[in-house]
């Protein structure tokens, strides 16, 4: 290999806590390991129970990554509702 192919490589994300091993879990078995950084943001929101169930519930559908996202994105707005 060389350095060029070195530096276009992308890094490869190393979880060092559980919560990032837990991250990079979810974001492989949801085939979006690419955005492991937006599955690491949600534990700064969400219980990983929460995170966890959802992961189930989103396995069921054609598209889990989507369903995931969705059912984050309609949580918030549950709980955030935007006042008009």
């Amino acid at each position: 290999m060389s350095i060029l192919d070195k530096m276009l490589r992308p890094k490869q994300f190393t979880p060092v806590t559980v919560d990032e091993y837990i991250a990079l879990r979810l974001a492989k078995r949801l085939g979006d390991e690419a955005s492991v950084s937006l599955y690491l943001n949600y534990f700064d929101h969400h219980s990983k129970e929460w995170l966890i169930a959802n992961l189930h519930k989103a396995m069921r559908q054609s598209d889990p990554a989507r369903a995931f996202h969705s059912s984050l994105a309609s949580d918030h707005e549950a709980l955030h509702p935007c006042s008009s």
